[in-house]
């Protein structure tokens, strides 16, 4: 060891330890076993470690926190018994696994982690399809269960490989990751070599795939056709399995009563994927012209006070424009270290946000009553207790924090107090909504917030529906100033937020990963009915 990490030892031993240096106390113990060594010697561990056993099973203080006073024996006593351990697990884990972080930000509570649930298949397009329930939105991993249509197709891809395209009116049934139950409706499978073997059941048949592409369709009354149009595949009629019929390509068969009867081939009546990817194609450019048009309607309503679109930017560029038509002077955005990438459809421009360096930068001066923050975004990732969405870098009585939690929860918050001191008595708030899950990583979602300072009242949106509300206890209008979207500009240099030095290291990080391509902020209230149709025009 040198001299300066010597002293960073001692300064722990004396009290003398500032909060900065823990991360540089951790890092020395993790690499240097002779650090470890001195350490162990100084607490004069053999005599106590029975004492240890017994006063730990109680023990709250972090580990790694300051001592009050020089030679405080029970975090000395308690620090010698982890290195012990970590003499033995150093090898498999890192050493600061053995600090504990306070649980609590200043803000408010933490989440719990996002649940993590298993996907069989993805939706990989849905065109004009009219859902029964809750709509999907394209792209969004699918788990075992019921999918209803009125009408439309429905475009599957089993993460067997398998592909499913369904018209509607039907209701399908999702088992594994290579099987399904078509209980009413008309389908087309593709199965390639990875898949074979995957089962699609009706009511009254069993299809078992050898290698093919074929149409099922379940009439209403439960009439039953196979219809193989490349290989070949098996058919069963009870639960067994036993007694196949085999049926070549370009041959059909009817369940009817209690026997197969020969049907003609018709392909036209079944769903193919290059019709499917066709209509898909149009109405995606459909929906992109109607999103033109009403991006146009946002511009222009006077209560737009930023609107970044991404479009029509030149890829050189570092700046992006407020298009909003009553748009304040210097309210024109910056780009650091974002990279320009494809948006919610292809040819539409969008940001990628991946290291802690990445942000956008603006500001918007006033204060404001009433406040809509609309983003559509796609997180790949919630890799911080809280994952910024809008946090501003100066501090002022009336500013938001707006973030996702690590389980996904959208959150707002809001200074009520003046400085220079800030704890939690000092923040409205947090209101959190439903969280995410992991099948909402990697797809496009509409998010939406919502605060009325008149009454306090907080409304969180997701996907055109209200996940979350609440309400703050001060009744506060709302400032912005200098903002970042995707990152955390308050470092602590200025006397409005020295208080974030006083942050767990782990709350200060929360840079966003993921991507951006549209961002709104307007000075009114949407209604329900407005966000939910904003997510209809938007959804990819």
């Amino acid at each position: 060891m040198n001299s300066e990490e010597t002293m960073l030892l001692w300064s722990y031993l004396e009290g003398k330890i500032e909060p900065q240096e823990i991360d540089a106390l951790n890092d020395l113990l993790r690499r240097s076993p002779a650090a470890r060594q001195f350490l162990i010697q100084q607490t004069t561990l053999e005599s106590q470690l029975r004492e240890i056993a017994l006063a730990e099973a109680n023990a709250t203080t972090p580990l790694f926190s300051p001592p009050r006073r020089r030679w405080n024996v029970r975090p000395l006593l308690a620090l010698a018994a982890v290195l012990v351990l970590a003499a033995w697990l150093l090898p498999l884990a890192p050493f600061s696994l053995m600090r504990k972080e306070p649980p609590l930000a200043i803000d408010g509570p933490l989440s719990t982690p996002i649940v993590t649930a298993d996907p069989v298949a993805i939706l990989k397009a849905a065109t004009q399809v009219k859902w029964q329930k809750t709509a999907k939105a394209t792209g969004t991993p699918l788990t075992p269960g019921w999918l209803k249509i009125d009408s439309g197709t429905l475009h599957i891809e089993f993460l067997s490989g398998a592909r499913l395209l369904v018209t509607g009116p039907a209701a399908l049934r999702l088992d594994s990751e290579n099987s399904a139950f078509l209980e009413s409706g008309t389908a087309s499978a593709y199965v390639p070599e990875p898949a074979h073997g995957f089962l699609l059941e009706s009511p009254k048949l069993l299809v078992k795939d050898l290698g093919t592409s074929f149409g099922l369709k379940v009439g209403q009354g439960q009439e039953t056709e196979v219809h193989c149009f490349d290989g070949s595949v098996e058919l069963f009629t009870d639960d067994q399995r036993r007694n196949a019929q085999l049926l070549l390509a370009d041959q059909a068969l009817q369940w009817r009563d209690t026997k197969f009867e020969k049907v003609p081939v018709r392909r036209s009546e079944f769903p193919s994927g290059k019709a499917a990817s066709l209509a898909a194609s149009a109405e995606i450019e459909s929906r992109r012209q109607q999103w033109q048009a009403f991006n146009q309607q946002l511009a222009s309503h006077p209560s737009t006070e930023l609107l970044y679109t991404f479009d029509q930017e030149q890829e050189w560029s570092r700046s992006v424009k407020n298009h909003a038509a009553k748009a304040k002077p210097g309210t024109n955005a910056s780009l650091v270290g974002a990279a320009w990438s494809t948006g919610r459809w292809m040819g539409k421009s969008g940001l990628e946000f991946r290291t802690r360096g990445d942000r956008l930068r603006f500001t918007l001066p006033g204060s404001f009553e009433e406040i809509t923050m609309s983003a559509w975004l796609r997180v790949d990732s919630l890799p911080n207790d809280y994952n910024a969405l809008l946090l501003p870098s100066r501090y002022q009585r009336g500013c938001v924090h707006w973030n996702i939690e690590r389980g996904g929860e959208l959150r707002l918050t809001q200074i009520r107090d003046q400085f220079p001191r800030i704890d939690r008595a000092h923040w409205n708030g947090p209101i959190s909504s439903s969280g995410l899950s992991s099948l909402d990583l990697g797809r496009w979602l509409h998010l939406v917030t919502t605060y009325r300072s008149k009454t306090g009242e907080v409304v969180h949106y997701r996907d055109g529906v209200i996940v979350g509300r609440g309400s703050f206890h001060d009744h506060l209008p709302v400032v912005f100033g200098p903002m970042e979207f995707g990152n955390w500009g308050a470092d602590g240099k200025t006397s409005d937020n020295a208080w974030v030095l006083h942050q767990p290291t782990n709350h200060r990080k929360r840079h966003f990963v993921g991507r951006l391509d549209h961002l709104l902020i307007q000075s009114r209230i949407a209604s329900p009915t407005e966000i939910a149709e904003m997510y209809r025009l938007g959804q990819p």
